[in-house]
């Protein structure tokens, strides 16, 4: 996000926060599913506001963050969740789970051995705005269930197969050490160290052609036009015309 577009939506914030709202932990409105859709770190805040280490600078040339929530379960449980790409290929999660409570200002207590503080200044049908006690800003961005699970589903997707193929790269990888070290079988030695090398590229292609595929199953098919309604109401009623030219009524 560009300085300016940042600067933008930190005002955008500070403007919905100055909305007269009744306590906001007494919404049942807060309930729900959100993504973590916006953060700023605050004057006394230490590392990245969400996702701990795994959003540091370093964290993330490891873990390649995939998804970022924080879901708000009746009656009081709270579960922060972070899912990442280890090397790029291997998927993994992060999730914190307890529980909140109003505690002065409404606010959201997270972790059992943690004192971070989160208020809810804001909220309505489709955004939830948080302030941390370090000052950091948040924006959760609502979603259904039914985006909660395809979500579960796309970050995780390819999981086994990626693992099962890295420990056989990792087997192959030790057999061509051993063969190396014998110094007999230079060929052997060079044609497994040539399939771990694809075998290495594979967890990528196995990876990432996985989450392609999941995100083109999330397509809503096109509305049919009229003819086609048409044409499949007299397939229904056996009225529609072969394709020799003849009636089948």
């Amino acid at each position: 996000m560009s300085p300016e577009k940042d600067q933008q939506t930190f005002e955008n914030i500070k403007q919905l926060e100055l909305v007269s709202q009744i306590k906001p932990l007494s919404n049942p409105k807060i309930f729900g599913y959100y993504d973590v859709a916006y953060t700023k770190a605050g004057s006394k805040q230490d590392g990245a506001p969400a996702g701990g280490v795994f959003r540091s600078k370093i964290g993330r040339l490891i873990f390649k963050t995939e998804g970022l929530e924080q879901n708000l379960v009746e009656p009081n449980f709270v579960e922060n969740r972070v899912a990442f790409e280890l090397f790029g290929c291997i998927p993994g999660e992060v999730k914190l789970r307890g529980t909140f409570r109003i505690f002065g200002f409404p606010a959201v207590p997270i972790g059992p051995k943690s004192e971070v503080t989160l208020a809810t200044t804001y909220i309505d049908d489709r955004v939830r705005l948080g302030l941390g006690g370090r000052g950091s800003r948040f924006v959760f961005r609502r979603k259904s269930k039914e985006q909660h699970e395809r979500d579960m589903g796309y970050w995780g997707v390819g999981g086994l197969a990626v693992v099962t193929n890295i420990v056989s790269t990792i087997c192959m990888f030790l057999s061509a050490r051993y063969y190396q070290s014998l110094g007999t079988r230079p060929g052997m030695t060079a044609s497994l160290y040539a399939a771990c090398a694809l075998l290495f590229c594979f967890n990528f292609i196995l990876r990432h052609a996985g989450k392609k595929c999941e995100r083109d199953g999330w397509e809503v098919a096109p509305e049919l036009s009229e003819e086609a309604k048409s044409f499949l109401k007299g397939t229904r009623e056996n009225k529609t015309e072969n394709v020799f030219g003849k009636s089948n009524s």
